[in-house]
């Protein structure tokens, strides 16, 4: 899968590149803010964003919907610390596909990952 990374901390971005790419996904950008998070994924025609809900420019409830509605067939994996019922049926509403929780553990990062590239990978057959 091609991906993107949007995070605020550089730290997060470069765990995320790893661990993907230790998974074989492609790393087509990564992103500091939600607004070079969407001219990214404009020009990178990614199948998957990472998407932190924090972001310094503008929230994830704002990137979130763009995303979604310019690209309606991009998974979006939200990557988040507000545990809130409220706010992941929001987050889900608004067109995410799949979301972790701040911390999260590596093995649940790559079961999410997994499961949305085998989502993919069921579409295409």
């Amino acid at each position: 899968m091609r991906v993107i990374i949007v995070d605020d901390n550089d730290y997060i971005r470069s765990l995320l590149e790893y661990l993907l790419q230790q998974a074989h996904h492609e790393i087509v950008g990564q992103a500091a803010t939600g607004q070079q998070a969407l001219e990214l994924c404009a020009s990178a025609q990614p199948d998957l964003i990472t998407l932190d809900m924090s972001l310094p420019d503008m929230t994830g409830f704002e990137v979130l919907p763009k995303l979604h509605a310019n690209h309606p067939h991009l998974k979006i994996l939200v990557i988040t610390g507000n545990n809130s019922e409220h706010l992941r049926d929001e987050i889900f509403e608004l067109g995410a596909t799949a979301l972790i929780l701040k911390p999260f553990d590596l093995k649940s990062l790559r079961e999410a990952i997994n499961s949305l590239s085998q989502e993919g990978e069921d579409a295409s057959s």
